[in-house]
């Protein structure tokens, strides 16, 4: 059985009595970090019987090109059951909405246009239980609390700071080559909005980590180091009732100082998470800090 990640990461910053000045972990007042937390998302019907949305707004307040973790979790024992990255360009927004799935279950849809890694099909995408629940892999671990597309319906939402992401001088591999003769690996250039308000080019991006300049493990060319500045706000919605909760993401700062570009992961595993996370803080004793 998993351990509640939320709880953790709060206590994370909570416990380590850190003094915001420091340049330490601390949850940050001004609602921006390096790692937020939506505490809750439901797409739950209500006691009246209206079904409930959750829509999610994740801000770049930076002049800085950044890639981003987003990792849905289910309520009951904190499984993941989507994740995927987003790249956002300088002051971008990327913005989401969870609702229940045609199968029962919760599901993602979003109209923004920020480059996803993967993409997000325009019809959306359903919540998989594939680490709790035989429906969708035969190598799973039941934890006794249900194995059905419901536990997707509610949880909360992690997003964690990979890296800023800027243009190189390298050459462009595998099929970012292709692209042009002698084209440079420029991943900040293609995440940026252009004129059209589209990517310049999403599918380098997508490229770089199948067979480009990512695809290699430890291969980190134009990332440094996680810097913060990213906000967020969730409102929890039900239309019929004339409901509608907002509610900040828990923001917290400096989680990844110095942490270099440990971030920088492929899809298809649990990283990045809290486990290479800061550990250095300032702290109020009797006799100072």
């Amino acid at each position: 059985m998993k351990k509640t990640k939320l709880a953790t990461a709060l206590a994370l910053a909570v416990g380590v009595g850190a003094w915001q000045g420091a340049q330490a972990v601390n949850l940050n007042p001004d609602g921006s970090g390096d790692a937020l937390y939506f505490p809750y998302y439901t797409v739950r019907t209500s006691d009246s019987g209206s079904a409930m949305t959750t829509s999610i707004v994740i801000v770049n307040t930076t002049n800085q090109t950044k890639e981003v973790k987003v990792r849905f979790r289910e309520g009951k024992n904190s499984w993941e059951v989507l994740d995927f990255d987003v790249y956002l360009s300088p002051q971008d927004i990327w913005t989401g909405a969870l609702t229940m799935s045609p199968n029962g279950g919760g599901m993602l849809s979003t109209a923004d246009t920020s480059c996803t890694v993967p993409a997000i099909p325009q019809g959306g995408v359903e919540f998989i239980p594939s680490e709790f629940s035989n429906l969708s892999s035969s190598v799973y671990f039941p934890d006794g609390a249900g194995e059905g597309l419901d536990r997707t319906t509610e949880g909360y939402v992690e997003i964690l700071e990979m890296g800023v992401i800027n243009d190189t001088s390298d050459a462009a591999t595998g099929t970012n080559a292709s692209l042009s003769s002698g084209q440079q690996f420029t991943p900040a250039t293609w995440a940026k909005h252009n004129s059209a308000g589209m990517p310049n080019n999403c599918q380098a991006l997508v490229n770089a980590w199948t067979d480009g300049n990512w695809s290699t493990i430890g291969n980190v060319s134009g990332v440094s180091e996680p810097t913060g500045g990213l906000m967020g706000e969730a409102n929890i919605i039900d239309v019929a009732d004339a409901v509608n909760y907002g509610v900040n993401a828990v923001a917290i700062d400096h989680t990844f100082q110095g942490t270099g570009t440990a971030n920088h992961v492929p899809l298809g595993t649990d990283e990045p998470n809290l486990a290479s996370a800061a550990t250095t803080s300032n702290v109020f004793t009797p006799g100072g800090i």
